[in-house]
């Protein structure tokens, strides 16, 4: 499975990003492969329109089937939505490191 955070950084050590659409990073973590990738979400970081929606839409093409975020606008969630991803609420946890490990103790929100 193939998991997504917002981040601030590029590894497991970053703080999670509170913004879903204009968040830093995309931060995938591949459990099958057990591999780290963050991909940057620049191109939306300062959109003036459609950053929720621009990066809900990079977010399936990375192909993720779980997206840990702060809560989504409405349009970036309807288009999540359609892809089946199931989507959770990041909590206060100070790296994405232990917001997985938060997630797999089924701590974490579902929205």
């Amino acid at each position: 499975m193939k998991i997504l955070f917002t981040a601030r950084g590029t590894d497991w050590n970053a703080e999670p990003d509170n913004r879903f659409g204009r968040g830093k990073y995309f931060v995938v973590y591949d459990e099958e492969q057990d591999h780290l990738t963050a991909h940057s979400n620049e191109e939306n970081v300062n959109a003036r329109h459609g950053a929720g929606i621009q990066a809900a839409q990079k977010a399936i093409n990375l192909g993720v089937e779980v997206i840990i975020s702060a809560e989504l606008g409405p349009k970036a969630r309807q288009t999540i939505s359609q892809s089946h991803c199931r989507l959770y609420t990041i909590d206060d946890s100070s790296t994405i490191q232990e917001l997985y490990r938060q997630y797999k103790k089924g701590n974490l929100k579902e929205q």
